[in-house]
């Protein structure tokens, strides 16, 4: 049996107000403004502190918990001025509301519940398990969230009663103070954090928490209070170094004192903080700040796509759009899918040109834009040079769709080239052939060339009406009557000499001799006139027309082997060969014909 005193403080001092016994050995107590809850015996006795001694409130004067019909026993226990909260041996955990006087929830754990800790609303609590885990526990949803960098050596927890830092807690031990950050809602969920740890001085017992600074309990009974290092950002802030300030902001970012976070990036005035910052304030989808920060570092295209989603009641499609901004897809994917508008996951990999997650969320989420998404996949992957994937895609994205015209005709092209590529080379030039593109012919002509299928790619270029090319490709393969046919629509000097050269050397010297002149190679078109055509008329014809100095020097050669040493006299002037001409007039006594000349 024990014996309580309840206290209540005024300007003179304490005052007791009644004496209590109760039938056990007390475990644990907890008090609100009306209630006391002492827990003893494995039981937990509410009862109010004064009791007002009126029938109509008697049956709200006191209970006990559990119920006699069950069979678990109650381990820990918390109050706040709305509920009474209490675990059990066997993982149960209860929340009874004292204005209804009734459990309104109830959550099952997998193990036994040895302590708990609750806010001072009872919205948040954390919870330590048989197994020396530590969860926190959010009523509202049943949701609980394990808290990483646990010491299985702490003793209690202390929720911060700072309005402004809710979500801050304080595990300790017999050394040190672990301060801890939780966030209910973030783009990747509920979230706990490590933000610190302090020195607890020796023999001192915390006893509440408020605005970063733990006020704690002497030896010898007197109250001191100890400045949590996590909590220290704000001490004489324009007197930090940069590695100070980067610090300070680190720790405001994670404590999410936003203001503070602010005033200390303006004063480091760093890009990376200041992105920092802005990264912080959308996990934690605070938008306002996070378009404020993006706006005062010139980050325009943030900015409006921030302003794009503003007012968006869907949570799910909200987080979907924040992750995709953060960067992280496949937690896009997953909250978009989740959300009202699962679409947006596929827009996403769209715009992300992931064509592979792509077409998977098309076959759930829009059938109809599997063509259009595998056409898209298809220029990927033979960009890439995947050929036969390729080609399946491309295959996949013909719709045979009137108004589907174009898109079509781009697959079947696509077709095409994928079947050259993987081998079906009479698919591909049939298909080429048939289709009215010019490109076409000119893509396939090429990767036809560079697998020296010089036919095939002469062929296209052909039906292309790429003479030039066409006609090039014919005369690697040596197929000389082609190129004679081509000639007349060939522009090129190169092509021609080439044609000209092949047709020398096989005795056809008309055809060579026309090849040159379409060339424009006097030089070669005089001198076949002359060695093997016999005619120096034209030759000299040529020779006058062109004005070609190498070309009068073969006539005056050929004229000299005449003895006609006129007209070589003539030629050797033309040709800029005066001294040769001189002495060729001296010898054979043509000195008038030469004065005449010059």
């Amino acid at each position: 049996m024990n014996l309580v005193c309840p206290l209540v403080f005024n300007r003179s001092g304490p005052e007791k107000l009644k004496d209590r016994e109760y039938l056990g050995t007390i475990t644990s107590m907890s008090l609100n403004a009306d209630y006391a809850a002492v827990l003893m015996e494995n039981k937990v006795q509410l009862h109010l502190i004064e009791s007002e001694g009126t029938g109509d409130n008697e049956e709200r004067e006191t209970r006990l918990f559990p119920d006699k019909d069950s069979n678990s026993q109650v381990t820990c226990q918390a109050l706040t001025a709305e509920f009474l909260v209490y675990g059990t041996n066997t993982g149960e955990l209860y929340f009874f509301y004292i204005e209804d006087w009734s459990v309104v929830n109830e959550f099952r754990h997998v193990v036994g519940i040895r302590k708990l800790f609750a806010d001072n609303t009872g919205t948040r609590l954390v919870f330590i398990d048989d197994k020396s885990d530590a969860f926190i526990y959010n009523p509202v949803n049943d949701h609980i969230l394990e808290i990483p960098d646990f010491s299985p050596t702490i003793k209690e927890i202390f929720w911060e009663n700072w309005a402004s830092d809710r979500g801050v807690f304080v595990a300790y031990d017999e050394a040190m103070l672990y301060t801890f950050v939780y966030s209910p809602e973030t783009v990747t969920g509920p979230s706990v954090v490590l933000a610190g740890s302090t020195k607890l001085p020796f023999s001192q017992k915390p006893l509440m928490l408020y605005g970063g600074e733990v006020t704690c309990q002497t030896g010898s009974g007197k109250v001191s209070n100890v400045q949590l290092t996590t909590h220290n950002f704000m001490e004489r802030p324009n007197e930090l170094s940069p590695q100070e300030l980067q610090s300070a902001i680190e720790k405001s970012i994670t404590l999410k004192r936003y203001r503070e976070a602010w005033m200390l990036c303006q004063l480091l005035n760093s890009k990376e903080a200041w992105m920092n910052l802005a990264t912080a304030a959308l996990l934690h989808m605070d938008l306002v700040l996070a378009m404020r920060v993006y706006r005062h570092i010139g980050e325009a295209g943030m900015v409006l796509s921030l302003k794009n989603i503003m007012g968006t009641d869907d949570r799910n499609l909200l987080r979907g759009h924040l992750a995709m901004f953060r960067e992280d897809f496949s937690l896009a994917q997953d909250l978009f899918i989740s959300s009202s508008r699962p679409i947006a996951a596929l827009d996403m990999r769209r715009d992300l040109l992931h064509w592979d997650q792509a077409l998977k969320l098309a076959k759930t989420l829009d059938p109809s834009q599997i063509p259009y998404i595998s056409k898209e996949y298809a220029q990927q992957l033979e960009f890439l040079g995947d050929y036969p994937n390729a080609l399946t895609h491309y295959e996949k994205g013909i719709t045979s769709l009137e108004k589907e015209k174009e898109h079509d005709e781009n697959c079947a092209m696509g077709v095409a080239r994928m079947s050259i590529r993987v081998g079906d080379i009479r698919k591909g030039v049939n298909m080429a052939v048939k289709m009215p593109s010019r490109s076409l012919k000119r893509d396939c002509a090429q990767i036809l060339e560079n697998m020296k299928q010089f036919s095939e790619s002469a062929l296209l270029y052909e039906k292309g009406e790429y003479y030039d090319k066409a006609a090039s490709v014919y005369i690697r393969c040596k197929n000389w009557s082609k190129v004679g046919e081509l000639l007349p629509k060939v522009t090129s000097p190169k092509i021609q000499i080439q044609y000209a050269k092949a047709k020398e050397a096989d005795g056809r010297y008309e055809d060579a001799m026309k090849a040159y002149q379409n060339a424009k190679e006097w030089d070669s078109v005089i001198r076949i006139l002359l060695e093997h055509l016999n005619n120096p008329e034209e030759a000299v014809k040529v020779v006058r027309e062109s004005g070609s100095v190498d070309g009068a020097k073969m006539v005056a050669n050929f004229f000299m082997k005449l003895s006609d040493y006129s007209s070589a006299i003539q030629f050797l002037v033309m040709s800029k060969c005066n001294d040769e001409a001189f002495q060729l007039a001296q010898q054979h006594n043509q000195m008038e014909v030469y004065a005449e000349i010059k």
